[in-house]
C-alpha cells in the first residue's frame, strides 16, 4: 500500500470490515497489520475521496469522518490508525511501520514480524496489488504465496490471516476460484472471501471454531451493504 492513497474509498471499505471483525468474533483480537508500505508515487488512479461512491464502510460515520479528517488536514498515513484504534478501544500493532517494502529486503521484512504479533490477532496484509502474478514488472507491489504460507504456519490457532487483492480484468468468479485453490495448495484449506467487485479480501484460518464465527461476521457485513456480490464458504468455489 502507499501513504498517498490512505482514506480513500478502498479504505473506507477495508478499516470498516476490519473494525468489524474485531468486534463481532469472540474471543477477542488485536490488529496486527502488515502494510507492505511502498513508497510514493506521483500517479492519483484510484485515488477516490468522495465517500458517495463507497460500496461499503459509509455507515461507520466516526471511521469516515476520521479518515476525512486525514485527508483535509493532510495526515494520509497509516500511523494515524494507532490515534483512531486507542479512541474507539480496539488493540493494534503495525509491523514495521517505520520502513518500506522492497524487493531487497522482503526476506526481512517478514522474518522481522515478531512470533507473539501473529498470536491471538486478525492479521492483515496490504500489498498494492495482491497476491503474484507470472509476469511482475515490480514484485515489490505482491505477496508471494510462499511468504503467505509461511505467515499461516507461523501464526496459531486462534488467529485469522486476511490479504487484501485488487481484483484485474477478469472473470471474478473464476480468479476468486483461482486463487482459492492456491491457497488451499499451500495451507491445506480453502479460505473465505468477501468483496466489492474492485477488490477482494481473502481470510485463512486454522480451526474449526474459528471457521463459523468467521463466516457469520462477514455474511452479517455483506447483508449490511448490498453491494457486496461475493461470499463464499469453505469447501472450495462453486463454478
Amino acid at each position: 500500500m502507499k501513504n498517498q492513497y490512505f482514506g480513500d474509498t478502498r479504505d473506507l471499505f477495508k478499516y470498516d470490515l476490519i473494525i468489524h471483525l474485531l468486534k463481532s468474533l469472540e474471543p477477542k483480537m488485536r490488529l496486527t497489520f502488515i502494510p507492505m508500505l511502498t513508497e510514493n508515487d506521483h500517479k492519483t488512479h484510484g485515488n477516490i475521496i468522495n465517500y458517495k461512491h463507497a460500496k461499503a464502510g459509509h455507515n461507520n460515520k466516526v471511521l469516515a469522518r476520521f479518515l476525512q479528517d486525514c485527508v483535509r488536514l493532510k495526515r494520509r498515513n497509516i500511523i494515524e490508525l494507532e490515534r483512531l484504534f486507542k479512541k474507539i478501544g480496539l488493540l493494534l500493532t503495525i509491523c514495521c511501520k517505520d520502513k518500506y517494502f522492497s524487493d531487497m529486503n522482503r526476506e526481512s521484512y517478514f522474518r522481522n514480524i515478531k512470533s507473539r504479533s501473529l498470536c491471538d490477532s486478525l492479521i492483515f496484509v496490504d500489498p498494492d496489488n495482491g497476491f503474484e502474478v507470472k509476469h511482475m514488472q515490480k514484485p515489490s507491489k505482491y505477496i508471494f504465496y510462499k511468504e503467505t504460507g509461511e505467515l499461516f504456519h507461523r501464526m496459531n490457532s486462534g488467529s485469522i490471516l486476511m490479504v487484501y487483492q485488487h481484483i484485474p480484468r477478469k472473470n471474478r468468479i473464476l480468479y476468486f476460484g483461482y486463487i482459492s485453490e492456491k491457497l488451499k495448495n499451500i495451507t491445506g484449506a480453502y479460505p473465505l472471501y468477501i468483496s466489492d467487485n474492485q477488490i477482494v479480501f481473502f481470510f485463512l484460518y486454522k480451526t474449526k471454531q474459528i471457521g463459523p464465527k468467521l463466516s457469520s461476521a462477514l455474511k452479517r457485513y455483506r447483508n449490511e451493504y448490498n453491494t457486496l456480490k461475493y461470499l463464499f464458504y469453505e469447501g472450495g468455489p462453486s463454478w
